[in-house]
C-alpha cells in the first residue's frame, strides 16, 4: 500500500464545446440526492499517508510524529489497523472523523478539508464529495477487497476544485451518473474543476486526479460512466475499466477541456453510443501498454471518439473485437475515429468491425501518423480515410508492421 505525500495542483482554463448551458451544481453543504455534487480534494491525500514517507522522503515530518501536522506544513498519517473495518477520514489538521456509519447507510458525505480517507476491506455504499487535497484509499490486498458502491442511485466519487486528489486500490461499482447539473455524467468519478459550475469550462480552475490500481465496473449514465471530466487532468494506470454503459458519449470515460495520461489500463465490455470506450472533445490523451477488447458502440466508433480539437497519443496498446453495431445509419469507425490528429505507435487492430473503418477512421482533414502498427481480421476494412468524393471516402487494407501517414484526406505507407 503507498504512502502517498501531499500534493497540491491548480490548473489553468478549460473550455467545452458540446456542453449543455451551464447551471451549478447543488451547494456543497445541501448535496442533491444524485450523488453528484462538492466535496474536498485529495492533495492532501497523496500527502497524508505515511506511504509516501516510505519512499523515504522524511522533510515533511522530521519529527515522526504521526499524529498530525508539523512545523513545516506537512504532516504523517497512520491507517486504520482494521481489525474492525471501519471508514476513516484523518485530516490533515490532525482530526479524525469515524465515517463508518455513513459509508454503511449511503449517507451523502462532504469531505472538505485536506487528509485521507481510509476504507477497510467490504463492502461499503456510499457517495462522497470532495472538494480538498484528498486521498481515497483502500486497505485490502487489492482494489477487489474495498467495495465503494453508489447502488445505483448516484455517483459515487465527486471531486472538484483547484485541489489534487488521488484514487487507490478500490473498485468503484454500480455509481450513477444522475444529476443534470452534471451533464449526467461520472456514476464512478464525476470531476469537474471549477467546483461549482459543472455543466460548461469556467476557464477558472483545475483539478488533477491520480488513479492508480481501481477497479471501474458496472457504472451508468448519459456520458463517461466511469469516469467523466471538465476541467480536470486525470493519470490512470495499472486500472481496469469494465462493463459500464452510457447512453451517449464515452461508455466509460467522457473527456471535456481535460487531459488524460492512462498506462497499463484494460478496458472491456463498455458500451456507448458515440465513443463505446471513450468520447474526447477539446482535450488530448496519452495512452501506453493498455488493451481496449469487446467493447460495443452504436454509432460513432466502438473504442474512441476523438471529436473536436483533440489530440491522441497511442502506443503498445491493443484494440480487440470491438464492435460498432451501426444503431444509427451514420455509423462508423469500429476501434478509434481520428479527427484532428493521432500518433499511433506499435499499436495492433485486431478483429475490429463498423460498416466503414473497421480497424481506424481517419476523418476529413485529419493528420495521423501510424508507426509499426499491426492490423489484422478489421471488418470491412483496416483504415477508412474520409474525403470530400462522391465516395466519400477510401478504404485502406494494411497489414503487419504498417506505417503509414494521413493528411488531406489520403493516407500513404512510409
Amino acid at each position: 500500500m503507498l504512502w502517498l505525500a501531499l500534493v497540491f495542483a491548480c490548473g489553468s482554463k478549460c473550455e467545452r464545446d458540446d456542453c449543455d448551458s451551464g447551471s451549478s451544481p447543488d451547494d456543497t453543504s445541501k448535496p442533491d440526492d444524485s450523488g453528484d455534487d462538492t466535496g474536498p480534494d485529495d492533495s492532501a491525500t497523496e500527502s497524508g499517508d505515511d506511504s509516501a514517507d516510505d519512499s523515504g522522503d522524511d522533510s515533511a515530518d522530521d519529527s515522526g510524529d504521526d499524529s498530525g501536522p508539523d512545523d513545516t506544513g506537512g504532516w504523517t498519517d497512520t491507517p486504520p489497523d482494521c481489525a474492525t473495518p471501519v471508514a476513516s477520514f484523518h485530516g490533515a489538521d490532525g482530526s479524525v472523523t469515524d465515517l463508518t456509519g455513513a459509508f454503511g447507510a449511503g449517507t451523502f458525505t462532504t469531505l472538505d478539508q485536506p487528509g485521507n480517507l481510509w476504507v477497510c476491506p467490504g463492502t461499503w455504499f456510499t457517495r462522497v464529495i470532495l472538494r480538498a487535497d484528498i486521498h481515497v484509499i483502500g486497505l485490502g490486498a487489492g482494489p477487489a477487497d474495498t467495495i465503494l458502491s453508489a447502488g445505483e442511485v448516484g455517483t459515487i466519487l465527486d471531486i472538484g476544485g483547484p485541489h489534487a486528489y488521488s484514487v487507490e486500490n478500490v473498485t468503484l461499482d454500480r455509481g450513477a451518473g444522475f444529476d443534470v447539473s452534471h451533464n449526467s455524467g461520472g456514476g464512478g468519478i464525476f470531476c469537474c474543476g471549477d467546483g461549482t459550475e459543472c455543466q460548461i469550462p469556467s476557464f477558472k480552475s483545475r483539478s488533477t486526479v491520480v488513479v492508480d490500481d481501481v477497479v471501474f465496473t458496472n457504472n451508468t449514465g448519459d456520458d463517461g460512466a466511469a469516469f467523466y471530466s471538465l476541467e480536470c487532468d486525470f493519470d490512470v494506470k495499472d486500472s481496469r475499466i469494465a462493463d459500464n454503459q452510457s447512453d451517449d458519449d464515452g461508455g466509460a470515460v467522457n473527456l471535456r477541456y481535460s487531459t488524460a495520461t492512462i498506462d497499463a489500463v484494460t478496458f472491456e465490455g463498455n458500451d456507448g453510443l458515440d465513443g463505446g470506450v471513450m468520447a474526447m472533445f477539446y482535450s488530448s490523451a496519452t495512452i501506453t501498454n493498455s488493451t481496449f477488447s469487446n467493447n460495443t458502440g452504436g454509432n460513432y466508433s466502438a473504442g474512441i471518439w476523438a471529436s473536436t480539437d483533440t489530440s491522441l497519443d497511442i502506443s503498445d496498446t491493443v484494440f480487440e473485437n470491438n464492435v460498432n453495431e451501426a444503431r444509427y445509419v451514420s455509423a462508423y469507425g469500429g476501434a478509434i475515429i481520428a479527427q484532428e490528429t493521432a500518433t499511433l505507435d506499435h499499436v495492433s487492430f485486431i478483429d475490429n468491425s463498423a460498416p466503414m473503418g473497421g480497424g481506424l477512421f481517419v476523418y476529413w482533414d485529419a493528420v495521423v501518423d501510424g508507426i509499426d502498427c499491426d492490423f489484422s481480421g478489421n471488418s470491412p476494412d483496416d483504415i477508412w480515410a474520409a474525403d470530400y468524393s462522391a465516395a466519400g471516402g477510401v478504404s485502406y487494407t494494411a497489414g503487419t508492421g504498417y506505417s503509414f501517414s494521413c493528411a488531406a484526406n489520403a493516407c500513404t505507407p512510409k
